[in-house]
């Protein structure tokens, strides 16, 4: 049984189910050096046990320039991967950050993840009992080759999860609405835009003398 104590913790930073102190003291530590404005700490809106499609991150932070998504490790068994190339599909950089006694969920994160990953990569690691939280490198799309396994991976209503709603996607009038603006994909940046589409009908006739020129290719042709 652990010896850990944590007082005072708001609702807002615990999760649905049963939580380790170990797991919860993460995000405890996160949310402090927020206030605090001590490192490691980011400028945005800390959402913390909010759904994000069909997961629920431990924190996602909304922020000016970068979104990031947070996992805390302590215990419980992960989908690294899974995990981590839904969080690249809704546009956020991901750190995996493991309690400092959890070596073997340490090792079996690299195992999974490193195969896909192009640079040089450092898991984060916390410390409770020093006081110590180190978020390691975000996984991004610059560092993580993320191989295509399906082009259903690119159809919004299935990359996000959506069902009655869950992945807040508006409605737009011939379409969906993902909130994306800029995306870079190895070190190339991209923008997705809306186009509408238009009606057939809403093509112009063409002219009489058009008309008459296709005739006469037509005849030579001949």
């Amino acid at each position: 049984m652990s010896d850990l104590e944590i007082w005072g913790c708001p609702d807002r930073l615990r999760s649905a189910g049963s939580e380790s102190p170990e797991h919860l003291w993460g995000k405890v530590a996160l949310d402090r050096r927020k206030r605090e404005e001590r490192e490691p700490w980011f400028p945005g809106e800390y959402r913390f046990e909010r759904t994000a499609a069909d997961r629920v991150p431990d924190c996602m932070i909304l922020g000016e320039a970068v979104n990031r998504w947070i996992e805390f490790v302590a215990g419980s068994e992960q989908p690294y991967r899974e995990k981590t190339r839904e969080a690249l599909r809704l546009g956020f950089v991901i750190h995996w950050v493991f309690h400092k006694d959890h070596h073997d969920q340490r090792w079996t994160a690299r195992q999974v993840l490193e195969p896909e990953l192009a640079e040089p990569f450092e898991l984060g690691s916390y410390d409770p009992w020093e006081d110590v939280l180190e978020l390691g490198t975000p996984i991004t799309y610059k560092n993580y080759e993320f191989p295509v396994e399906s082009m259903a991976e690119f159809r919004p209503k299935l990359i996000l999860g959506y069902r009655a709603g869950a992945a807040r996607i508006g409605r737009l009038d011939d379409g969906l609405d993902l909130g994306i603006d800029w995306f870079e994909i190895h070190g190339w940046s991209f923008r997705v835009k809306r186009i509408p589409r238009v009606p057939v009908t809403a093509y112009p006739e063409p002219s009489a003398t058009a008309r008459e020129a296709a005739k006469m290719k037509g005849s030579h042709a001949q």
